[in-house]
């Protein structure tokens, strides 16, 4: 089923319930909004189990001193790619802790200009990853992240879409298919259905504990 197939026939409860859900994840914290962020970078070539399990592993941020503690707890949690990872996600932190407001968004910018500043600041991520960090942290963004899944929903070819340009042309394909409403949650409401799920309470969870 296309996304424009499904979306035309999704009950407007499951659209409504997810829409009010993720409103209710929004962070509240600089700590949970620096949490949201460590998601995103452990959501990088890995299951949505094997990010959340890495997730549970770091989210109490006792490493947050020490990166060899940082290193050890993401190797044990078996998420992978563990060298690049404590690598990318320490100097995340590092600019993070010295700027923090560098990372929210401004009122003077879109939040298509906020996402692409943070792509080009951000190593490790690229457009895709750094758009879930922004819809992590403001799920009413109407920035999205377009994995494999969904660029071949659009018709994309996967190899070819990482520049700018050719990423907000497929990211204009979905708001489009969205009518621009909120279309990081609908992103997830699509990807819930590819998992066979009505929400995403079976992996969002790990923001509750």
């Amino acid at each position: 089923m296309t996304p424009q197939e499904y979306f035309l026939n999704v009950e407007k409860a499951i659209v409504n319930a997810n829409i009010a859900y993720w409103i209710t994840l929004k962070p509240e914290t600089m700590d949970d909004n620096l949490r949201r962020w460590l998601f995103a970078f452990l959501s990088i070539h890995t299951t949505w189990r094997s990010n959340v399990k890495g997730y549970n592993a770091v989210k109490n941020l006792s490493w947050i001193n020490n990166k060899n503690i940082l290193r050890e707890a993401l190797k044990i949690s078996g998420v992978g790619l563990h060298n690049n990872r404590t690598n990318y996600i320490w100097d995340f932190k590092n600019k993070f802790q010295s700027d923090p407001t560098f990372y929210y968004k401004s009122e003077e910018e879109s939040w298509t200009e906020y996402r692409n500043r943070l792509t080009l600041d951000i190593k490790g991520l690229g457009y895709a990853k750094t758009s879930f960090g922004v819809f992590l942290n403001y799920p009413e963004s109407d920035v999205v992240c377009l994995d494999v899944h969904l660029l071949r929903a659009l018709g994309a070819n996967t190899k070819t879409y990482s520049n700018k340009l050719t990423y907000e042309s497929y990211e204009d394909k979905w708001k489009n298919i969205c009518n621009n409403k909120y279309p990081g949650i609908l992103r997830e409401i699509y990807w819930n259905h590819l998992q066979g799920e009505r929400d995403s309470i079976y992996w969002s969870e790990c923001f509750h504990k």
